[in-house]
């Protein structure tokens, strides 16, 4: 079994973090900066200790736990850095700052360097860090200030360069509330080096921005209804709602620019379902369909089985590797002992941020569903 190795860092951290007369002190300058060297040695000396560990004899399950543990230990320590840089008050103590800020920038090299190094191994649907949130967060502005003048000059609609805009503003103000997974922001930014690629070879028009868009599943509120608007406005009759429903081509790019909702062409199928009047008959069918699909209670809490449906999806249980379908699945199909309706945000929050506590009463679980498969299937002879 691989040890952690983040102990050092782990008190170094606690240190910068917590000794305030370290940090605060006036004419404390050389005490910081041999905090700060102390820190960055021990971030060295845990990637020594960890290529040593990920390339030797350990098999490969062994080794993804290990790196994810200390990717997620990692996090935790920045998050708690980052917290106390928004936490200082004014006026600044001299140095504290300063310090702190760059504990954030050492510890988030690290994370990039394990996720460089061992990206076999990294967990790509764990959430970033709030630091790397902010830093992501202005990035991704800087790039859509670059589009701005590049689609001004296409022959584009500008109902629908509004809708872009809009849709990116609302992703980034989210993403300044809440961190996305480290596969969320790679999709964001391929999606803008996509668009600005394409726009500086100077052909994009109407119809082609909104095929792009369309098959990068730019699933927005804002992007759905115009599409629904432009595309699929149909007159009542149940043969041309059909004719609409075959022009929704499948979407094959699993992620969407907001994370957490269904693909467009999924929620554009949905709409045609069950917004577009086909008399009574339908009303009652989607009555009836409701009733016969009764959720399974279960004795676990929301945070227990969103971390249950993790593991599951980290060793490869599911087919589909849509994270978006498989927690509407549970969230549709399931209710816990203290939530009849878990809401998809809910889950997604739970399934992203387990706690000590929550991976206890799994590990609980799992370990007496182990002793009852050694009694059935291996008894001891």
């Amino acid at each position: 079994m691989l040890k952690s190795e983040l102990s050092n860092v782990e008190d170094c951290v606690g240190i910068i973090v917590n000794t305030k007369e370290i940090i605060s002190e006036p004419g404390t300058a050389v005490v910081q900066a041999a905090l700060y060297e102390r820190l960055v040695s021990s971030c060295t000396e845990l990637k020594q200790r960890m290529i040593s560990e990920v390339f030797g004899s350990a098999k490969d399950h062994v080794i993804r736990r290990y790196v994810q543990f200390h990717q997620a230990g990692l996090i935790t320590l920045s998050d708690i850095v980052f917290q106390h840089v928004r936490k200082v008050e004014v006026p600044l103590i001299p140095g504290k700052s300063e310090l702190l800020i760059k504990t954030l920038s050492a510890l988030q090299q690290l994370l990039e360097f394990i996720a460089r190094q061992f990206y076999a191994y990294f967990d790509l649907i764990h959430g970033i860090t709030q630091y790397e949130s902010d830093l992501t967060s202005n990035q991704f502005r800087s790039k859509i200030e670059t589009l701005a003048p590049l689609l001004e000059r296409q022959p584009i609609e500008p109902s629908l360069v509004n809708v872009f805009f809009r849709s990116m503003e609302d992703s980034l103000d989210q993403l300044r509330v809440q961190t996305i997974s480290y596969e969320q922001a790679i999709y964001v930014d391929q999606l803008l080096r996509l668009i600005q690629l394409k726009l500086e070879e100077g052909n994009m028009d109407t119809i082609r921005f909104t095929a792009l868009l369309y098959q990068q599943n730019f699933n927005s509120t804002y992007f759905e209804s115009w599409y629904r608007q432009t595309h699929l406005t149909v007159q009542n009759g149940g043969t041309h709602v059909e004719s609409k429903r075959l022009i929704i081509e499948p979407i094959s790019q699993v992620l969407g620019i907001s994370a957490g909702r269904k693909p467009l062409d999924m929620l554009l199928r949905d709409w045609l379902s069950d917004h577009i009047a086909t008399g009574p008959q339908s009303a009652t069918r989607k009555i009836k369909q409701e009733v016969v699909v009764p959720r399974l209670p279960l004795i676990l809490s929301v945070p227990q089985l969103a971390l249950f449906v993790r593991l599951c999806y980290l060793e490869g249980c599911f087919q589909i590797s849509n994270i978006s379908n498989i927690m509407r699945f549970f969230t549709d199909h399931f209710e816990t002992k203290k939530q009849p309706h878990v809401s998809v945000k809910s889950f997604s929050r739970a399934f992203y941020s387990a706690d000590q506590a929550t991976a206890a009463m799994v590990r609980d679980f799992l370990q007496r569903m182990i002793i009852m498969i050694d009694k059935t299937y291996f008894p001891k002879t």
